[in-house]
């Protein structure tokens, strides 16, 4: 079954992933693709144009994630070329992001410096504009339009060496525009307006599926541990599917590589926790699989992403979370990825055990059909063993070559002139 769903529907998801690592700042990137957009129409810039502009504003600050760039770090612009080679990076890398990803790497470069850079200068200008006056906006306490002679007066400082004038000029005619007043900088209001601006922007199943394999690297980059976890459990599913027949492979890929998409709401320090959790714990890191299934299911289209893979911390006998539904009211697909994920969990390391022989794993899963897990899917799994783990093992060593060849584009921007890439797995 082929994938078709909305580019932004699908940014928007993502950009409120991102609002999981940082709450402080929740919103923020909505906000930025918002008046970064805002802007450019007062600029009467094209709209395929502003398509890619609101794209890059929305995925802005994705390298602080691997980075661990706090919120403070954010607004007070430390790390900031860091964290902007790193989200170039990651856009970049993708093969459909390339001037986003330009405008992400410059997006912290003044203008001064910036304007000899490209065509994508002055968008990335615009980017840079937005995002210092939402950071403005949420300290000062007041509406956009009480808040105009405050920017104004913190802009005019920082001009003409941070922002061209010009944009500037359009910045402060949007803060003065009754349409931001009525829509105001509230969530559900942003993005029902930014999804009727771009409706027409569709993205097909090779575009969705790459955009997903990335955002599973920068889930998996949130901690050693969990590198290459949705790869692994990805392709054991789709695995899976093939083996057991039906339609919908390419979702069940999509499912796998998006089903942890909610750790992004986990405390590092519990990923990484090299001890047992405690019950208070245990009840955050639980918390997940529920974020996975409200993230998804925000996503028009994914509904079948989120009902196979946000359950995969369900069990046959009704004992799992979040919802703990039992094996009739699970679909098979659902049950693929549960096995997948647990397959894959034991073979990894983790901060309080290596990770298993194959042999060894294999027992441990055979020990979990039935009350655990569906027992045909294990039963498939384990004669079709072999085969299955050198999937799984070649795919998890291209997405740890992937991030590799990520670290290392991080500490040297260069490839943004020569044209090369870390390519995707």
């Amino acid at each position: 079954m082929p994938l078709r769903i909305n580019a932004f529907h699908l940014v928007m998801g993502f950009s409120r992933a991102l609002d999981l690592v940082n709450p402080v700042l929740a919103g923020h990137h909505l906000h930025v693709g918002y008046l970064a957009d805002a802007v450019a129409r007062k600029l009467d810039m094209p709209l395929a144009e502003r398509e890619t502009l609101v794209i890059a504003a929305m995925l802005h600050d994705t390298g602080a994630i691997p980075l661990r760039v706090n919120a403070g770090d954010l607004i007070f612009e430390r790390k900031a070329e860091l964290h902007s080679r790193a989200s170039w990076a990651f856009l970049r890398s993708c093969g459909i992001l390339d001037d986003a990803a330009e405008m992400a790497l410059l997006h912290h470069v003044p203008w001064k410096e910036a304007s000899g850079m490209g065509a994508v200068a002055r968008s990335a200008n615009i980017i840079n504009l937005a995002d210092r006056v939402d950071i403005y906006l949420r300290g000062c306490g007041k509406t956009p339009g009480q808040a105009r002679h405050d920017v104004q007066e913190h802009l005019r400082r920082r001009q003409p060496h941070t922002f061209h004038p010009l944009l500037v000029q359009a910045m402060l005619a949007v803060l003065d525009d009754p349409a931001l007043a009525t829509v105001g900088l509230e969530r559900a209001p942003l993005e029902a307006w930014l999804a009727r601006e771009f409706r027409d922007a569709w993205s097909d199943t090779a575009q969705v599926t790459r955009f997903s394999l990335l955002f599973s690297l920068i889930i998996d980059s949130i901690s050693p541990y969990t590198a290459a976890h949705s790869a692994g459990v990805a392709h054991t599913a789709r695995a899976l599917m093939r083996l057991h027949g039906g339609d919908g492979e390419d979702e069940i890929y999509v499912a796998g590589l998006l089903h942890d998409i909610g750790k992004l709401g986990v405390p590092v320090s519990l990923l990484e926790k090299p001890g047992p959790l405690d019950d208070d714990e245990f009840t955050t890191m639980r918390r997940h699989a529920a974020l996975s299934e409200e993230l998804l299911g925000g996503v028009p289209g994914f509904e079948n992403v989120r009902d196979w893979g946000a359950p995969h911390h369900e069990r046959m006998d009704g004992q799992g979370y979040p919802h703990g539904l039992r094996a009739g009211e699970l679909p098979v697909q659902a049950r693929m990825v549960a096995v997948a994920d647990v397959f894959t969990a034991l073979t990894e390391d983790r901060p309080y055990r290596p990770g298993m022989p194959l042999s060894e794993a294999l027992n441990l899963l055979r020990s979990l059909r039935g009350n655990h897990l569906d027992p045909a899917l294990v039963d498939l799994l384990l004669s079709h063993a072999a085969p299955i783990n050198e999937e799984r093992l070649r795919a998890q060593a291209e997405a740890r070559r992937f991030a590799a060849e990520l670290r290392q584009a991080c500490g040297n921007p260069a490839p943004v002139r020569d044209g090369a890439r870390p390519s995707l797995p």
